[in-house]
């Protein structure tokens, strides 16, 4: 059994596969969205912090965070 690392080329198409996806994920968020969803998702930034960011409050941080992961989510499974 082939462990998936053993293929490079297959990792490479994976990879360029996902980077794809998430650039039309992330070209459909707002501003705002795009911003909570890599500082809290892609690079774990604390909600709080991406809050104090946006300026924008935690619940309204949490809230934005979770809608742009939904349309994150959508895109990718369409594609």
């Amino acid at each position: 059994m082939t462990d998936r690392g053993d293929d490079p080329a297959r990792e490479e198409a994976l990879a360029d596969s996902v980077s794809g996806a998430l650039l039309v994920a992330l070209g459909t968020l707002a501003p705002a969205e795009r911003i909570a969803f890599v500082l809290h998702e892609v690079l774990s930034v604390p909600i709080e912090d991406v809050g104090t960011i946006i300026g924008r409050s935690p619940t309204a941080t949490r809230r934005l965070t979770r809608r742009a992961r939904r349309r994150v989510r959508a895109a990718r499974d369409r594609a």
